[in-house]
C-alpha cells in the first residue's frame, strides 16, 4: 500500500464498546516508548497505565475516538478531547482511583519506591506546564500505530483528518504532548506544530506543542 492509497483510507468514528480494540492497538503502539524505556517499565504496568488514560479519554462526553483499519484491523487510532471540557465528577474519580493504585500499589511492587515516585513527579510535572488557552483547542491525548504499519502515513492520514474536522469546527487549534525522542515528534514538526513549552523531568526532555489552524496548508497549500 503506497502513501496515496493511505490517505484514501477511511477514518472510522469509534465508541466506548472498541476500548478493547485501542487498548490492543496502543499497548503495542507505545511498547518501546522513550517514556516508559526511562523506567524499564514492565509490560503488566504500561498496560495498566493506558487502560487508566483510555478509560478517562472515553469518559470525557464528547470526546473524539478515531480509527483506521487495515483488513478489518485497527491500526491506527486517536483519542481527542475539548480543552474546555470537564470530565464529569464519576469519571475523574475513577481515574484518581485507578492512578492511586498504580502509584500507591502496582508500580512500587514492581519497579520500587523511587521510580514510582519519579514517576508520579513526572505525570505531575506535565500537568503543571500544560498551556492554558482562552480559545478553544482540541486536546490530541493519545494516538498510536501498531508497530506494523508505522511509518506508512496512518499517523500523517489520521492528522489531517483531525485538522479539518477540528476547523470545521471552530476549534483554534490542536495541542498535545511528546517526548522529545519519540520518532512523532519529527511528524509533529514536519505537519506545522511548534513547541510552546520544553521542560526536563528525570532526564527525559518533554514539550507541549501546538499547531494554529488556518495556516496556509489549511488554505489549500499541499505539505511534501
Amino acid at each position: 500500500m503506497n502513501s496515496e492509497d493511505i490517505m484514501d483510507q477511511e477514518v472510522e468514528q469509534l465508541k466506548a464498546s472498541n476500548k478493547q480494540e485501542l487498548l490492543k492497538l496502543f499497548t503495542e503502539a507505545f511498547r518501546n516508548y522513550p517514556f516508559f524505556s526511562v523506567f524499564k517499565f514492565h509490560p503488566e504496568l504500561e498496560r495498566k497505565l493506558l487502560k487508566a488514560l483510555l478509560d478517562y479519554g472515553v469518559g470525557i462526553k464528547g470526546s473524539w475516538l478515531y480509527g483506521i483499519r487495515r483488513n478489518g484491523e485497527l491500526v491506527c487510532a486517536s483519542i481527542s478531547v475539548s480543552s474546555l471540557t470537564k470530565p464529569s465528577i464519576l469519571v475523574l474519580i475513577r481515574f484518581i482511583f485507578s492512578m492511586m493504585i498504580l502509584f500507591n500499589i502496582s508500580i512500587p511492587r514492581i519497579l520500587g519506591r523511587s521510580k514510582a515516585k519519579k514517576l508520579r513527579a513526572s505525570f505531575k510535572g506535565l500537568h503543571k506546564e500544560k498551556p492554558k488557552y482562552k480559545e478553544q483547542h482540541l486536546e490530541l491525548m493519545i494516538i498510536g500505530t501498531m508497530p506494523t504499519h508505522q511509518r506508512m502515513g496512518f499517523g500523517r492520514k489520521m492528522l489531517r483528518f483531525l485538522y479539518e474536522k477540528a476547523r470545521n469546527e471552530g476549534y483554534k487549534g490542536i495541542m498535545l504532548w511528546t517526548n522529545r525522542d519519540a520518532p512523532a515528534f519529527s511528524l509533529y514538526l514536519k505537519e506545522g506544530f511548534k513547541v510552546e513549552k520544553e521542560f526536563t523531568i528525570n532526564e527525559m526532555t518533554l514539550c507541549w506543542m501546538r499547531l494554529i489552524l488556518g495556516d496556509s496548508f489549511y488554505e489549500g497549500e499541499v505539505r511534501k
